[in-house]
């Protein structure tokens, strides 16, 4: 509901806005032919819109009748339509803002054909228009704060106005906003309720209320005003910009605040059954082929590896099932896994209980490990478990630091002492499981299963002597092998259960386009 209020009332609202400055710039200003005015303006730039649409299509369809088709020509148009659109309607006296809106959203009702090519486009599209809004979204916010470190301390500073004025200012416009807000909202449920006769609990007026705070186009909207009117400096302009930051700021932050008081709590979805299941079965394949086949060695690890990547998965698909609260619990314990181990092993090699061999291999298992889960590390406090740390053992401990990073000439550690890493091992196990004595009731059982799988996997390269290094099993055929043929399994799995009627054909959908992508770029990178 707020992103749909958001898509003309943020339009219509820089509309009014510049016929606000307008008639600063003018002096003079009449409610019925400001009204006429925008009303004209704000149809004219639709019909602008409209126009350039069409005329977008004649040039897409000329396009495919010269069999001219081509992704990067199409999205360069598809960019370009938004500002085209502005321009042409602020030539001809109409709302560029309006123009641009409806542009976008005939182009989003574009109609796709069923095409290697539009699917294609339609992929590339959705995540270059992400990129452009998030840049144009922070661009807006870094010129807030050039802006800011030139005009905060004159403003502050300034004797016409005292602190405190500034300051009930910025609380008064944010309080009149929420009212407005509430109100308006009020009045639209007031409407429904009589129309489809049900009452809106307030909780919902509130959630709305408070959800439609001030921020990107509040602040893209106040750099419309002009520096100078008439030649002279508008000093004013510097007081609005720094009222419009601290209430977009202090509307931000109730919002934070009052947000949680009204929801229903933490969101949490359902874990998605069908696919853990489908996962779960290709986990089993795999584990039965790896059981009945006389393999080499490097063949047993490659398959070893690919079912940790399944393990990865599934624990991917539990965690976003997750509140966010239960995410940053499970993101600690996995800092305080990597931490533990690094630790013992520093311990062991401190008190001279291994060799320095053993502790640079053994280091280089984690690394490894740690490189794999990193992307799971985003609470503050993961973070801090596994960078804070590591910076402050390296500066305490630069010895050892440089060990580390040494790099075995002869590739060595085929000589190491399987024994004494299997010592570091069981070392480090005691030590973990001790702490999970403390968390074990806190956390799902099958989270604590997979982190301790994913243990185990050090323990297995341990013991292959020829290919402890894990970047090698990566790069062997088997590897590539094995990985293909757990997508093609993974694929007839998600065919089975959707006949079976287990999976729905979206649900199904879905699924065969994460096992596509993943599988294609297998691909690419095998090519490479």
């Amino acid at each position: 509901m707020l992103e749909g209020e958001g898509l003309l009332n943020d339009a219509s609202g820089v509309t009014a806005f510049q016929f606000a400055v307008s008639t600063l710039l003018t002096g003079a200003f009449s409610l019925l032919d400001a009204s006429v005015t925008l009303l004209f303006s704000s149809m004219g730039g639709a019909l602008v819109g409209i126009a350039v649409i069409w005329a977008k299509n004649r040039v897409i369809h000329f396009l495919e009748r010269t069999a001219s088709q081509d992704v990067i020509s199409y999205l360069l148009i598809e960019l370009l339509l938004p500002f085209v659109a502005y321009v042409l309607s602020e030539l001809l006296g109409f709302s560029g803002i309006i123009a641009a809106v409806i542009a976008g959203v005939l182009q989003s009702k574009r109609q796709y054909r069923v095409t290697v090519f539009d699917a294609e486009l339609a992929n590339i599209s959705a995540n270059i228009w992400s990129t452009v809004g998030f840049t144009l979204n922070a661009l807006v916010f870094l010129f807030l704060g050039i802006e800011l470190s030139e005009v905060f301390r004159p403003v502050w500073s300034d004797r016409t106005y005292s602190n405190l004025q500034l300051v009930g200012m910025v609380l008064l416009i944010v309080a009149v906003i929420f009212f407005v807000r509430f109100l308006y909202i009020g009045l639209y449920y007031l409407v429904k309720e009589r129309k489809h006769r049900e009452k809106s609990p307030l909780r919902d007026l509130l959630l709305l209320t408070f959800g439609g705070v001030k921020g990107t186009i509040s602040l893209a909207t106040v750099f419309i005003l002009p520096v100078s009117i008439h030649g002279i400096a508008f000093e004013q302009r510097a007081l609005l910009l720094f009222l419009t930051a601290c209430v977009i700021f202090i509307s931000l932050l109730i919002g934070m605040v009052a947000l949680p008081f009204f929801s229903e709590g933490e969101y949490e979805k359902p874990v998605d059954r069908g696919e853990l299941e489908i996962l779960q079965s290709v986990i089993r394949y795999l584990q039965i082929e790896r059981s009945h086949k006389e393999l080499s060695a490097m063949h047993i690890m490659a398959i070893e590896t690919v079912i940790e990547q399944y393990r990865q998965r599934t624990f991917e698909l539990m965690t976003e099932a997750m509140t966010e609260s239960e995410q940053i619990k499970v993101q600690e314990v996995q800092g305080w896994f990597l931490a533990i181990e690094q630790g013992g092993l520093d311990d062991l090699y401190q008190k001279k209980k291994i060799s320095e061999k053993s502790y640079r291999i053994y280091n280089r298992l984690l690394e490894y490990h740690e490189l794999v889960g990193k992307r799971q590390f985003l609470s503050f406090s993961g973070f801090w478990l596994l960078t804070g740390r590591r910076i402050i053992r390296n500066i305490a401990h630069p010895k050892r630091y440089m060990i580390r990073k040494r790099r075995a000439k002869n590739r060595d550690y085929f000589n190491v002492d399987i024994e004494e890493l299997k010592s570091i091992f069981v070392n480090n196990t005691i030590l973990i499981r001790k702490r999970l004595k403390k968390e074990e009731n806190d956390l799902d059982p099958q989270i604590l299963s997979y982190l301790d799988n994913r243990r185990s996997l050090i323990l297995k390269q341990l013991y292959k002597r020829d290919i402890i290094e894990p970047k090698a099993v990566e790069n062997s055929n088997y590897y590539k092998e094995e990985l293909i043929n757990a997508y093609t399994f993974e694929r007839q799995q998600i065919d089975t259960f959707e006949r079976e009627e287990k999976i729905n054909p979206l649900s199904a959908n879905n699924y065969r386009q994460k096992v596509n992508l993943l599988e294609s770029f297998t691909l690419q990178k095998q090519g490479k």
